[in-house]
């Protein structure tokens, strides 16, 4: 539904701000059905996106494809391929 860019923003990653604009146009859009930071999940596979999207507030999945394990432990599940995420592991994290 929305779409946002490094050029949309002016404090690119790991600013939180990416995330916030696109939780916004969102919420422009389903205006009668406000979406919290809270409720978002966000599929990461960097430091800085992993960062940014602790800063907006919103739960993260981290895809090892880029760095190791270890580097993405801040995230909320960390996995080696996004295949690997089960429905389960997502509703434990808004449990």
């Amino acid at each position: 539904d929305v779409v946002v860019a490094a050029e949309d923003v002016t404090n690119g990653k790991p600013a939180p701000d990416a995330y916030l604009k696109a939780l916004a146009g969102l919420n422009a859009k389903h205006p009668d059905r406000r979406i919290q930071p809270g409720e978002c999940l966000v599929v990461e596979d960097s430091k800085h996106g992993l960062l940014s999207a602790r800063a907006a507030g919103m739960k993260c999945v981290a895809v090892t494809t880029t760095y190791a394990a270890e580097e993405l432990s801040a995230a909320d599940k960390v996995v080696p391929v996004l295949t690997a995420v089960r429905v389960k592991d997502l509703e434990a994290l808004f449990a």
